[in-house]
């Protein structure tokens, strides 16, 4: 509408548009004080900002999340963590913290090549257990007479 067609142009324009519109729209404040206070110093932000979600810890004291494996490592003036819950903290610039009621708990990543302590891994086949086929015919046989 204004017949702009470079980016000088545009900028030497955008002055003027800004106090045509202020003049227009803008409207006193009812309160001229300033409604921001700053933070304060101890809050957390991180904290406040990260998406927390709950893991069970296995009995191999490692919990899985995002694809990972985490082994937490033992404090040892703490509790046992196993078949326990931490908190999985993950903040906007991607680090991962862990917690048990607000304790930090430390951890390690473990790698893809290193042997899982404890059941099988993704992947694994599972043999199964041989079946007595009078078992299995006995099964049968109860769970047509059921339906």
């Amino acid at each position: 509408m204004a017949g702009i067609t470079t980016l000088e142009e545009d900028n030497a324009f955008l002055p003027g548009l800004i106090e045509r519109y202020n003049a227009r729209f803008a409207k006193a404040p009812q309160d001229p004080d300033s409604a921001w206070v700053p933070l304060p110093a101890e809050l957390d932000l991180a904290y406040c900002f990260a998406v927390r979600m709950s893991r069970k810890v296995r009995a191999d004291h490692c919990i899985s999340f995002s694809g990972r494996l985490m082994q937490l490592l033992p404090d040892p003036k703490g509790p046992s963590l196993v078949d326990g819950s931490v908190t999985v903290h993950l903040v906007p610039e991607g680090k991962i913290y862990l917690d048990n009621d607000r304790y930090p708990v430390a951890y390690r990543r473990v790698p893809a090549s290193d042997p899982v302590p404890l059941g099988p891994r993704r992947g694994m086949v599972r043999h199964p257990r041989p079946v007595d086929p009078k078992a299995a015919a006995r099964r049968r046989r109860w769970l047509f007479a059921q339906g």
